[in-house]
């Protein structure tokens, strides 16, 4: 009985180094477990975090190898290519991680920060009907965003439309 207390008390020390921290948990994960979806897409999530968007973009790539629906890996891949500069990239992926939610929901897609972060984009690129169409899409799901409405007030403003504006702004 002794032998398996120090035995297990080895592996129970062994096994704290995979616990670490998230990047050792996942990167173990992922060398284990090769196809899991859940592991790249995590691992993904833990080098965007470090702004490490290559290796990020690595791993929804894998994802989406394993997975190609996975609108969860669409919406971060946009993320990813958001913060490269890959403005057009991202809308793309943004675009199918809402198609995606959609046929995985059955109705319109109720994922307020999709819509959100193509308004960005929109709004950054000047096509500020676009971005004013994508926020109210956004608030439509979550009336209390308060990033949309403050991005949806800045796009009125862009417009010159100065009472819908305020009005926007004067919600909260």
């Amino acid at each position: 009985m002794g032998a398996a207390v120090v035995a297990l008390s080895i592996a129970s020390v062994c096994r704290n180094g995979t616990w670490r921290d998230e990047f050792t948990l996942w990167y173990s994960t992922v060398n284990r477990e090769p196809d899991s979806v859940r592991a790249h897409q995590n691992l993904g999530v833990v080098h965007s975090a470090r702004g490490f968007f290559d290796y990020a973009e690595f791993e929804y790539k894998k994802t989406l190898e394993i997975n190609p629906r996975d609108a969860e890996a669409h919406y971060n891949m946009g993320n990813a290519y958001e913060r490269k500069g890959m403005s057009d990239a991202a809308i793309k992926e943004y675009q199918e991680a809402l198609r995606e939610y959609k046929t995985a929901i059955g109705l319109d897609p109720g994922n307020a920060d999709v819509h959100n972060n193509l308004a960005g984009i929109y709004l950054t690129k000047g096509v500020t009907d676009r971005a004013i169409a994508e926020l109210k899409s956004a608030l439509k799901y979550d009336p209390k965003d308060s990033n949309a409405r403050c991005n949806l007030g800045n796009a009125y403003i862009a417009k010159g439309f100065w009472d819908q504006a305020i009005s926007v702004h004067r919600i909260f």
